[in-house]
């Protein structure tokens, strides 16, 4: 999976990331014809999940998943997102390339209260004692036009190819479908970073063009894929893998 956020990349910067869970609905909204089933989802708040050594696990479960949480970020979280950010391993999926300091995420966090347009969840797991490891989020939400751009990150390493970062997909998007009323949603990936398009492709995104030699990166200059997912689409992958599981 990828590791990290940006509306522009689905490996998206954690320090121009945005958070504000709570949205404006839209005024009537036209109905979207969504399966037999769809609906099945458990999205809930509880304040239960607490781990010991981290306080920030006391935030509320938003969204539960199968092998994950998805919570409101808060500030408890931004120390160990100043680490994820400025680590290399993590960054060279990222058009950040710079150094942050700390007081650049306390400003990114500021700007993110309040916000209409995003989305920012952190990614906890689901064990005796929840550890936060990513973030995941919809940004860009355009409620005239049914559409927004999604992004994610594992930036604890130790947890990549565990599914977790798909499981907090497939559950994110059918919340933004099934609740946000969004018709379309957007991403996009580095070519130098298989595992993140391949578990985009695994919850249904499809590649739908390529900007060539759109970022430096590691010495190259490398493509950019655009992916896209529509309503129908994922209500079909979520039919076959989540709904009758």
């Amino acid at each position: 999976m990828a590791t990290f956020l940006s509306p522009f990349l689905h490996v998206f910067v954690l320090g121009r990331s945005f958070l504000n869970y709570i949205l404006p609905s839209p005024k009537n909204p036209p109905a979207l014809q969504k399966p037999e089933g769809f609906s099945r989802h458990r999205t809930f708040i509880v304040n239960t999940l607490i781990e010991k050594e981290t306080p920030m696990s006391d935030a509320p479960i938003f969204i539960d998943g199968t092998l994950v949480t998805l919570r409101p970020l808060c500030r408890d979280n931004l120390p160990i997102i100043y680490r994820y950010i400025n680590n290399q391993e993590v960054t060279q999926y990222l058009t950040a390339y710079l150094p942050l300091m700390f007081e650049d995420e306390e400003r990114w966090y500021e700007k993110l209260i309040g916000s209409s347009e995003s989305v920012a969840l952190g990614i906890y797991t689901k064990d005796a004692e929840p550890k936060f490891i990513g973030t995941m989020g919809i940004h860009r939400i355009n409620h005239r036009c049914q559409r927004a751009s999604t992004g994610a990150a594992i930036g604890d390493t130790s947890c990549l190819g565990k599914g977790y970062g798909t499981d907090a997909k497939m559950h994110l998007l059918h919340w933004a479908f099934n609740t946000l009323n969004l018709r379309k949603v957007t991403s996009s990936v580095l070519a130098t970073n298989p595992r993140s398009k391949k578990y985009l492709e695994k919850t249904g995104y499809r590649q739908v063009g390529v900007l060539r030699e759109h970022h430096f990166v590691n010495g190259e200059f490398v493509d950019e894929y655009l992916m896209e997912i529509f309503l129908d689409e994922f209500c079909a992958v979520w039919e076959r893998d989540i709904a009758h599981s």
